[in-house]
């Protein structure tokens, strides 16, 4: 079992240990839990990450973003109701075979699969003359993308006649490793490590940037660079503050304005300091530049109301609806 972890000032960065403890209670002390990480927290001697392994999960991050980018852009506007739904799964299967891949299929395939994906997207029969509101998920990384993390919370917002725009999980990772950046410059540290991030964050972008011109070419909605996303918290929030999501959570509401999606849920679970210091702490500054942002935090913990959850959300989209009329 591999647990990714930034080992950051998060409670996630702790999970391995409780983890652990729980395969041993419940008998399963034989399977290796693995900690996937950027700064070495643990040495993992029988896993071994090869070039192969680190081309399949980038490619396997862009593909996580395009399909539910492609997704999310069409399934509302779609004429023939479900097929956007059978067309992901269609595609699913065909992007699960790349992982059985070898050698030089695995670096250039995917290139000729980003295209294939997007173009079957955009062969869905669609109908974009009733506007509807958009309306951007952001927050903590674990219920912003689950659905059993936020209740269900994109289906909820789809069957309310929105558009959902989720900003991209690699981002986030990549971040991670600007932030890794960032503290070697600052603090000092190892410069190979630095060099080698930089690297990575270039290799990343130029794969994405294949994607990026399909994106345009079948008139879908181009995600920004890393380093275009970054500088919009530039005056909001120091690129310092990298703790949980940090100054990314601040920079991908402001990116969803700028893409005309100014109805935001902000996601936290319960007592996420790093969320209610970049997210909710970011609001007041946020509508006093845009004050056609209309931006709600929602707890999201065994503790929190569920009809509470909904009756906030559902007040943020009269709003979303009102505006757009």
């Amino acid at each position: 079992l591999v647990m990714t972890q930034t080992g950051g000032g998060c409670r996630a960065s702790n999970y391995i240990s409780l983890i652990r403890k729980s395969f041993i209670k419940a008998g399963y002390e034989f399977i290796p839990i693995i900690s996937a990480n950027a700064v070495g927290l643990e040495p993992n001697p029988g896993f071994k990450i090869t070039r192969s392994v680190i081309l399949k999960l980038i490619s396997g991050l862009i593909f996580g973003d395009v399909m539910m980018q492609l997704y999310n852009e069409t399934i509302p506007y779609e004429i023939n109701k479900g097929e956007t739904h059978t067309v992901y799964k269609e595609l699913e299967q065909k992007i699960s075979n790349y992982f059985y891949s070898r050698d030089l299929k695995v670096f250039y395939h995917p290139n000729k699969l980003f295209k294939e994906v997007i173009k079957r997207f955009s062969e869905i029969p669609t109908d974009k003359s009733v506007r509807k509101p958009k309306v951007g998920i952001v927050g903590e990384i674990y219920v912003k993308y689950s659905p059993l993390g936020n209740n269900g919370l994109e289906q909820l917002l789809l069957e309310e006649g929105c558009e959902v725009v989720t900003p991209n999980i690699f981002d986030f990772f990549i971040y991670t490793f600007d932030s890794a950046i960032h503290d070697i410059s600052k603090y000092g540290g190892k410069r190979y490590s630095k060099f080698l991030q930089k690297l990575l964050i270039r290799f990343i972008e130029y794969r994405r940037n294949k994607v990026r011109k399909q994106l345009k070419k079948y008139g879908f909605r181009v995600f920004n660079h890393f380093y275009d996303l970054r500088s919009m918290s530039d005056g909001y929030i120091n690129r310092g503050m990298h703790v949980g999501e940090g100054w990314l959570l601040t920079a991908e509401m402001i990116e969803l304005i700028h893409i005309g999606a100014p109805n935001i849920v902000c996601t936290q679970p319960f007592g996420c300091l790093p969320n209610h210091i970049a997210g909710k702490g970011m609001i007041k500054r946020i509508k006093e530049n845009h004050p056609e942002s209309n931006i709600i935090t929602i707890d999201y913990d065994t503790s929190a109301t569920e009809i509470n959850q909904l009756n906030r959300i559902r007040l943020m989209l009269s709003n979303a609806k009102r505006n757009l009329s």
